[in-house]
Order: C-alpha cells, then structure tokens, then sequence
C-alpha cells in the first residue's frame, strides 16, 4: 500500500508572464567553475516552515509546496553544480541527529513536461536526505547542464520532524549557473524513476520480510537516443544498493553508505543512510531502450527510520541526465532544400545550430547515421547527406 507522499498532479502550463509569488533570499558567492562563460553561483533561501512535531501531528511530516519559486538566474541558464540545504532558523544544519530529516526536495519548470511522468512539470535535481550534490559540469571538463527555461519555476519539499516540539525549517537552493546563451553548452534532460511506478505514489510500505527487493512494476521506455552524463539513486533507510537497469542489465549501481558524519547519527544512536554512489560518463543509450530501478533492503543490518505509523518506508529511485543533442539517431532524406542551406552553410561559422535545426526539421526516411555535431565538419556533414 503507498503512502500519500506522492507528487502532486499539477495543472496545465500557463502562458503567464514570470511572476514571484514563493519569495525568497538571494546571496551570491564566488562560482568554482566557467568564469569566462560568465558563470554565477547563488543561494536560494525559502522559508521559514513550521514542521509540527509528531506530539501534535501523527507523523511530524510536512509538505511544501512553492509555486512561482524565486529562480535563481534571470532569463534562461544552464544549471551545472546544485546541491540542498536543510536548516534551523538561526543558520544551523538541520540533520537527523538533531530530529529533522528532508525527505525529498526537488524544482520543477512550467515550460516542459516530465519525460518519465508526462502529467507532470518536469522535476529535475531530486534530493533527499543525503542532500546529493550535482556536478553535471564535472568540475569544470564538460560543457553540459540543465538549461532551466525562462519560465515559472516550482520548489517541492516533503520534511519530518521527529522532535517533540514544533520546529521552524528553512530550505536553501544551492546553483551554479551560466547563461542559457552560453556558446557550445548543451541542455541535460532529466529523467526521475522510482520503483512505485511511472507516475507513481512515491514511498511504499515495506513488506513483512525484513530482506526484499523493490523494483518498478514496468519498465519506462526510452523514446529517444542520447547520451547518459550522469545518474544518481536515492534509497530510504535500511536500502542497501540501488541499480538503474536497462533491458535488464544494470548501467549504474549505486551502494548506499551509513553514518558517514556524525550529522548522520540519530537520537538513539543508529547510523542512518549518509549517501549513496553517483555513476558518470555512463555512455550511449537507444530509443526503445527498457529502463527500470531495483532496490535491495535489508532491515535487520539497517533498520527503518519511521514516518508515522508506517515505520519501513522504502523506495528505490533514480534520476538520470540524458544529452539528446550531442549523440543523436539522423535518419534522413536528402531534399533539395537540405542540401541547398548545407551549400549555403559551406565554409560559415558558426553554423552547427542551423544545421541542427534543419535536420530536427525535416520529416525524413532514409540513410542513418550519428553524429556529434561538435567534431563533424561541415562538408563531413555535405558528404554523408548526399
């Protein structure tokens, strides 16, 4: 049986001009990488939220919902580094030694829909308590990120407090950023996959043995061709590896680690899930392709940290970032108008983004090849058309 934590349904995109109705507090600081893209780095802020305690609510969970989010950048820009924040008032971390714990965060944008989820806003940089931090750029060695459009952008976050007072969170958005004109980037999409199904309800119950697998019901099916720059998994407590599989061999595993810091020490004295592993450079992947996540549980080496009355939770969830410009599937017909704008393009620069476009433009059947259009050169490109 799931619980009710699931994503909420939301409505139709609006055309709606930009609008801030979820404020929050906006700090820069010095970004790590791609000074000479003009690269920014901020703090988001959002909040105060009053968390009941579990004395007053029978779970001490809270959702928060921030339609119209503070956006970090303005216009369009290609997030490449994000990590989470959970906070006290007063600017302390908040982590489950001291009773709080982010159960999932994640933002979404009004201007696309989920690829996994397609009744959904498209939900990218998913974190939960272990609070992982994204690096898509790689430290700087890959011109890649998550083009956040220049529209509304929602913040979800599911929080618990297991203290026995109220308690006052504040949720802070870490980004790293460069200009959505930045030259040569390109836009990572994001796919988020759990084991309670497409669309699903999010956390499911544990069954009655304390060793199990969760796994999707059925698979999602990869609709287009690309390239997998990075994956990251996500288990609750007691989770002790998690797999992103496709046609039913794993492409990233990922381990599950406890008590990595003594933030991850609870009341009682039990290490709780601290991090889990990230895979990169995960390679191509094909149009028809079966994903699916897993998750294996052991209860008796970790033991469940309880929501409520439900006291094992559990999921296995995944989001991978998926380049679907840079290794792509061509399969084309030669038409005049194809040819004549490659003879135009002959020996003009820049010209990869109009011959992009045209070949996404041409409805064709034919010859198939793939190409990255950061290597071929222009009569490469001349040559394999005609």
């Amino acid at each position: 049986m799931g619980l009710a934590l699931g994503l909420p349904v939301l409505e139709a995109r609006s055309a709606a001009p930009i609008k801030v109705t979820s404020p929050g507090t906006v700090t820069p600081f010095p970004p790590q990488n791609f000074q000479n893209y003009g690269s920014q780095k901020v703090q988001v802020e959002y909040g105060p939220f009053t968390v009941s305690s579990q004395a007053k609510s029978p779970s001490g969970y809270s959702v928060q919902s921030l339609p119209d989010a503070q956006r970090p950048c303005t216009g369009s820009c290609y997030i490449y580094r994000q990590r989470v924040f959970l906070t006290y008032t007063n600017g302390t971390a908040a982590y489950i030694n001291s009773g709080a714990k982010l159960l999932r965060s994640y933002i979404s944008t009004t201007a696309r829909m989920d690829s996994v989820c397609p009744q959904l806003y498209e939900q990218s940089f998913i974190s939960a308590d272990e609070r992982l931090p994204y690096d898509l750029g790689a430290n700087g060695t890959q011109t890649v990120g998550y083009l956040l459009p220049d529209a509304p952008m929602n913040v979800y976050a599911e929080m618990i407090n297991y203290n026995t007072a109220d308690e006052q969170y504040n949720l802070t958005l870490e980004f790293e950023f460069v200009p959505g004109t930045a030259p040569g980037f390109h836009h990572l999409t994001p796919y988020y996959l759990e084991s309670s199904g497409i669309c699903g309800s999010g956390l499911l119950t544990a069954p009655t043995p304390t060793t199990f697998n969760t796994t999707m019901p059925s698979p999602f099916t990869l609709t287009k061709p690309g390239y997998v720059y990075s994956v990251g998994g996500h288990l609750e407590n007691g989770g002790i590896t998690g797999a992103l599989t496709s046609n039913g061999a794993a492409i990233c595993s990922a381990q599950a680690s406890y008590g990595g810091s003594v933030q991850y020490i609870d009341w009682t004295g039990t290490p709780r899930l601290s991090s889990m592993g990230v895979c990169r450079a995960v390679g191509n992947v094909t149009a028809g392709d079966q994903w699916s996540v897993t998750g294996h549980y052991d209860l008796t080496q970790h033991p469940a940290l309880p929501i409520g009355s439900n006291n094992a939770p559990v999921i296995a969830a995944f989001v991978a970032f998926v380049d679907h410009v840079d290794v792509y599937l061509v399969i084309i017909h030669v038409r005049d108008a194809i040819v004549a704008s490659l003879n135009d393009l002959r020996g003009r620069t820049p010209w990869r983004g109009r011959l992009y476009d045209e070949l996404r433009r041409t409805v064709v059947t034919g010859k198939a090849a793939v190409y990255n259009l950061d290597t071929v050169t222009t009569q490469d490109a001349i040559v394999a058309l005609q």
